[in-house]
Parts: structure tokens; sequence; C-alpha cells
């Protein structure tokens, strides 16, 4: 007899073929979920513990709770998928507000339609853009390589949307796009195109031109409204974003990021559905009114935004926050081998000649004084997309598409996405 640990749960229950209604019954064992309940009636916390705790489940409260000081607490819920269920059965039944949790955590548990996985390959036609640019000659020869390597979707845009930059008008778009624009009408393939642009007439000539994906920046799906109802066959991307291009670096500030942020979409979705508009693609917005430290918790919990059932999208695409992330790496090391070499070489197996060369050449070595390189930030951008991929994300949008490509072939053989998302 020998015994394996497994990291896949669900694919080592698969080997052993145990029954298919077993089989869906102990899946929902093997996974245990997590809800922060903001400002929780006193009264509503002591009975959602106690129902947790007979349902094994679990609340998380505050260690001054038990003193009953305030009416109000944050707490944490967690337990497996069947514990909750049960949870929530028995709290559709309780007052103080636990009706309306129980309604919020049901749709959070609904199985989640699957949107797949693609990868959008991004062109840019715009000489402020922070990536490469594109003339229109180069364009059109990049839309081909594109398709040859097999991409999904081809998103095109000629105003750069990068931290500071100014409002491009249609009319700028227009003319940068016009050779691109017939080369697409040309094209009899299956791979969609985007147009990157906040402009409705740079959006309204686009979809005259075979575009099917509205890809808005700003935020104001308002401005979009018109094309989207006369065309219902085009998807808009939702991008949550604070202040503008111009403006949303100094816009970072929420009172709590991922909730604020459901709100906006929200909002937004209930306004494109009033108006007929009902194929969104939902951007949390990288990069977009957010520093590194809420990039970072936005990949770790994309999964929050799976109960709008909609597909959602990630561009972390060599954006800045990942050289942060490099650079900050850079200079906790150098500052751990500055402490090395610094230290009395008596206590180490280092002779004295090699202890003052490696001080004097620290500075020439560190990494912090030298910008991450365009292969450092590739690398960055794979493990960025490859956690969103992890964690619910359907379309990575990226400059790197053979290298994306490669990479979800990868996935797909190591079985990563085999992880359920819910």
């Amino acid at each position: 007899m020998r015994i394996e640990r497994v990291s896949n749960v669900n694919e080592a229950m698969r080997s052993v073929e145990p029954d298919n209604i077993g089989y869906k019954i102990m899946k929902e064992k093997t996974q245990i979920l997590a809800f922060k309940i903001e400002a929780l009636q006193l009264q509503a916390m002591q009975i959602l513990k106690q129902d947790a705790l007979s349902n094994g489940a679990e609340l998380v409260t505050p260690k001054d709770a038990v003193l009953c000081k305030k009416t109000h607490y944050d707490c944490l819920l967690f337990g497996t998928q069947k514990a909750l269920k049960l949870l929530i059965s028995k709290m559709q039944m309780q007052p103080f507000g636990l009706k309306a949790i129980a309604q919020d955590l049901k749709v959070f548990l609904q199985t989640q339609k699957d949107y797949g996985k693609k990868i959008m390959g991004i062109i840019n036609v715009d000489s402020n853009s922070f990536y490469k640019e594109f003339n229109a000659n180069e364009a059109i020869k990049q839309i081909y390589h594109y398709i040859e390597l097999g991409v999904d979707i081809i998103d095109i845009g000629a105003a750069s949307s990068r931290p500071g930059a100014n409002y491009i008008e249609s009319k700028i778009e227009l003319e940068r796009l016009a050779p691109i624009f017939d080369e697409i009408k040309k094209l009899d393939t299956t791979t969609q195109f985007s147009i990157d642009t906040y402009n409705e007439e740079t959006a309204k000539i686009a979809v005259e031109c075979g575009f099917s994906i509205i890809n808005d920046v700003s935020g104001r799906p308002e401005t979009m409204v018109q094309i989207l109802q006369k065309n219902s066959h085009v998807s808009y991307i939702l991008t949550h974003i604070q202040g503008t291009p111009l403006t949303m670096q100094e816009c970072c500030k929420y009172e709590n990021l991922i909730l604020d942020i459901d709100t906006f979409f929200t909002q937004k979705i209930a306004y494109l559905k009033e108006h007929d508009c009902n194929n969104i693609i939902l951007d949390v917005g990288i990069g977009f009114a957010k520093d590194v430290q809420q990039n970072i918790a936005l990949l770790n919990q994309l999964k929050h935004f799976k109960h709008f059932k909609l597909p959602l999208l990630i561009g972390a695409s060599h954006k800045s926050f990942l050289a942060k992330i490099l650079e900050s790496s850079s200079t906790t090391i150098s500052r751990n081998i500055r402490h090395d070499a610094t230290t009395d070489y008596s206590d180490h197996n280092l002779n004295p000649a090699t202890h003052s060369s490696l001080v004097q050449n620290l500075d020439s070595i560190n990494p912090v004084s030298k910008s991450s390189t365009s292969k450092d930030i590739l690398s960055a951008t794979l493990i960025a997309h490859c956690i969103a991929w992890q964690n619910g994300a359907n379309i990575v949008r990226v400059h790197d598409v053979k290298e994306h490509i490669e990479m979800l072939k990868i996935m797909e053989a190591l079985r990563v996405n085999d992880i359920d998302v819910l």
C-alpha cells in the first residue's frame, strides 16, 4: 500500500472512477470558499455564527464582538460549497437582513456559464502608446501575422490610454485607421476585430467595417448605446476607471476596491440592459486608477466578479505595475546582497580580496539601477495572465500573442485550468 498526495482533487477523483452522481456531491466538498460581509448587524452576526457552525461552515468575527460594543461588524464567512448551501437554506428563514445575504450568496454559488479562454492581440496605431507603435502598413502586416498564429480577437486602437494621455479626437483616429479599415473589409476570417476607442464616431465606422467588439476604456457606455442598439451582434467591453487617462492616477482612492468596482459594474450593467444592450464583457481596468497593490488585489480576487455571469477581460500586458514589482523585488535582493557583502568575512568562507571586490562592485551589479527589460516584463506578464486565467478571466489582452498561445497550451496540458472557478 502506498499513499500519494494529490494537488488536483477533482482530477484525482475522476481517476478513481466514482459514480457520476456521487462525484457531483463529493465535488462540493473539495473547495473552501470565503466571503467577507461588511457591516453585518450584531444580531445577524450572532445568528449566523451559530448557523454556520451547525452546518459545517465558519464565521470569523472580531475579537471584541463578544462585548457587543458596536451595532455592526465586518465578518468573514467560509466553508465548502455543500456547507454553504445548507447554511443558505437556513439563512433564508432568518431575520436581520440574513435573507438578503442568503440571496447574494446563492448567486455567487450558482454554476457559471463557461465562456472559455481567448487571446486578444493588441495593435496600436498611436505615437504615444506605451508599447510598440505600428504605422498603418505595419499594422496590416501584424493583423495577418496574428491571424496566422490563430489569435481569437485583434484589438486595434489609434488613441493611447496610457496614464497622462490626452484626449484624441475621432477625426485623428479615423485618419490613422482608414487604411486598416479598408483592409479588414476585404478579409474573410473567423478572427474577431475589436476597436479600442472612447469616440462614438470611430466606433460607429469600425462596426460598419466589420468590427464586432467595442473596447471603450471611458467607463461611460452612454456614448455607445445607440450603436449597440442598432447592432445587436456587437459586444461592449465595460471598463472600470475613475477619472480619465489624463487624471486617473490621481484617482486611486476607494472605500473598498472590490466592492466599489462591483457597484460600478452593477449600475452600468443595469443601464446597458435597460437599453437592450446585453452583449457585455467586463474589464476591471488593471492600471486604470489603480496602484500596484490594487492591481495585485484585482488579479487575486477576480473570481468575485464571476457572479455577474459575463465574460471577464484582463489586460495586464507590459503594464508599469509589473515593472515596479520587479524593481521592488530587486531592491530587496540588492539590500540583502549588500548586507551579506558588508558582514565580517571571518564569519563566512570568503577571503578578504573577494569580500572587498564584492562590496566595491555592488553598484555595478545592482539590478535597481537598470530598468526592467522587455524580457523581464514579458515573463511578468505571462505570470499575471496565468493567474488571471486561473481566477476566472476569459479574455486576456496581450502584446505577445505567440507566447500567450504557447502558455495556454501548457496550462491545458498541465490541467492548471481544471480548477473549478465559481
